[in-house]
């Protein structure tokens, strides 16, 4: 029910929330009377794409597995199964991380999923499935380049734990960036994207 009021506040159909106009919804509604679904998933959250994919059919979610997984291959140039299950766990992962950061919680120790064993580098094979291989090497480096910029003002111990921590301790490049010099850190990591 909650979805369905959401997707009727979107489109300004639902009396009991006051929507939020937006201009491509709008011109949607005006000029052709519908709004299609890739469209109505920009107003969406994160936590409402997830539940909305959670409610699909077996089959569709299936079908929007496979996609991923052809997605995928044309990024990284390599054939991998995604199946619904396991798109399932990256957004729900992807999700609880993001609620991490939005409010303002301690995300390098952080642990999610039932089991609490998932760590925020475990969460980056979560969103190499859902983004480009370019957009997921930059978010690697910019972590690898934050990182190694952390470690010149800390102990090699405290350094350590906090890597372990993060779940961080065997990605790769971590080790060379701490010996780079910090000029040329700060550098690469005050660089805008």
């Amino acid at each position: 029910d909650w979805l369905i009021s959401d997707f009727e506040s979107a489109l300004a159909r639902n009396p009991r929330k006051k929507p939020q106009p937006k201009a491509y919804l709008e011109h949607y509604l005006k000029n052709h009377d519908e709004v299609p679904l890739w469209v109505l998933l920009r107003y969406m959250t994160l936590g409402q794409a997830f539940k909305f994919y959670c409610y699909q059919t077996e089959s569709m979610r299936n079908k929007i597995a496979k996609g991923f997984a052809v997605l995928y291959e044309l990024s990284y140039g390599e054939k991998i199964n995604v199946s619904p299950r396991r798109l399932t766990q990256a957004y729900d992962h992807i999700k609880d991380f993001r609620n991490i950061c939005a409010h303002e919680e301690r995300l390098y120790c952080a642990r999610v999923s039932p089991g609490h064993d998932i760590s925020v580098v475990d969460a980056l094979s979560d969103l190499q499935l859902v983004l480009p291989k370019n957009e997921a090497a930059q978010l690697t480096n910019d972590i690898l380049d934050l990182l190694a910029s952390i470690g010149e003002d800390m102990r090699e111990a405290d350094f350590s734990r906090l890597v372990t921590s993060m779940g961080a301790e065997h990605l790769p490049g971590l080790k060379e960036r701490r010996n780079v010099p910090r000029t040329s850190l700060e550098a690469r990591v005050a660089q805008p994207a």
